[in-house]
């Protein structure tokens, strides 16, 4: 696949991974990328489509006629593209735009594509759950049965790094919203508990009784949690606990959690948050993972004014968490 602009890139990485033939054009109709799904079924080559108007293409007419007839604004659009007498293809139609002031638009799009990916991840997921529970297996099926969920969880949670990322780069804003914080965490720990308990690890929760609410982007902070917690199961021994804590101080909010693992080299602590930076030893090498979540959590943090901080000694566990203001 082939695209024309540094923003695409998040779109072509999303797009390349969907099982659905998808079109990524501009306002003005003209092809900007091709997925795999689509060159294939439509015989398009990516070297000469990119940057053609859908009107050049007699089979993508229809298509072109069809999008004359409704808003033209960024989005996704279904539509069946009719190739011969006895043959449709279902085919996805991203309007795309990059200028800044198109910025939450692109993100939401982002997502839309997205939420497509996660979907067959979380059914993968929940076969594979179910494949152990249709009789007895051995012990190298029982393996390769933990790796591939493993490898499903970490892929759901590149997923949504995917996303924060794009946000960061492209957007950056915040859609606020008054929202119990308690009902996330609980949420959250509930997701984290399939790897914690194939890493054997305990987890605790100290969460206020009566609720937690504040302003915040209810999307933005539940990626940040979901990043911390998720850390701290991956970064623990087996048969650790990790000590997930919501506090009401009145005018704040402070989240944080506490982990038995390794720990941070203090000359690491100030590195940690830059992007793709990760701790390097030997204790860290059968860790997957893009170094890039911790980036994310400041970012969104830093965003609704409050602080982001960690204590950490080596070989006894770390404390990561933040503060957040009751109101921007």
């Amino acid at each position: 696949m082939i695209t024309h602009t540094l923003t695409h890139e998040t779109l072509e990485t999303l797009c390349s991974q969907s099982p659905v033939a998808t079109i990524v054009i501009d306002p003005d109709k003209r092809i900007r990328l091709l997925n795999p799904a689509a060159e294939k079924a439509l015989g398009l080559p990516p070297l000469t489509a990119v940057g053609r108007s859908l009107s050049d293409y007699e089979t993508l007419r229809p298509i072109a006629e069809h999008l004359d007839t409704t808003p033209n604004g960024p989005g996704v659009q279904s539509a069946t593209l009719k190739l011969r007498a006895d043959t449709e293809i279902p085919l996805q139609i991203v309007v795309s735009l990059d200028t800044s002031t198109a910025a939450l638009s692109q993100v939401e799009l982002v997502e839309q594509l997205v939420h497509d990916l996660k979907r067959p991840a979380a059914v993968a997921k929940s076969l594979a759950d179910m494949v152990q529970e249709t009789g007895s297996l051995n012990q190298d099926q029982l393996a390769w049965l933990d790796r591939a969920r493993r490898k499903l969880l970490t892929m759901s949670s590149t997923i949504n790094e995917v996303i924060d990322t794009f946000w960061m780069e492209v957007s950056g804003q915040l859609l606020w919203q008054q929202t119990d914080l308690v009902p996330i965490v609980q949420r959250l720990v509930r997701e984290a508990s399939d790897l914690a308990q194939m890493n054997g690890i305990t987890l605790e929760t100290e969460l206020p009784e009566n609720g937690c609410p504040a302003l915040v982007d209810a999307t933005r902070i539940q990626g940040a949690i979901s990043n911390l917690i998720n850390n701290a199961v991956k970064y623990s021994p087996n048969g650790g606990v990790v000590r997930i804590s919501l506090q009401d101080e009145g005018d704040r909010i402070t989240f944080q959690v506490s982990d038995q693992g390794i720990g941070i080299p203090a000359e690491e602590l100030e590195r940690i948050f830059e992007p793709g930076y990760r701790v390097r030893s030997k204790e860290t090498e059968r860790i997957e993972g893009t170094g890039i979540g911790l980036t994310i959590v400041r970012a969104v943090v830093d965003k609704h004014g409050g602080k982001v901080f960690v204590h950490s000694t080596p070989g006894q566990g770390s404390t990561f968490g933040f503060t957040l203001p009751r109101k921007p």
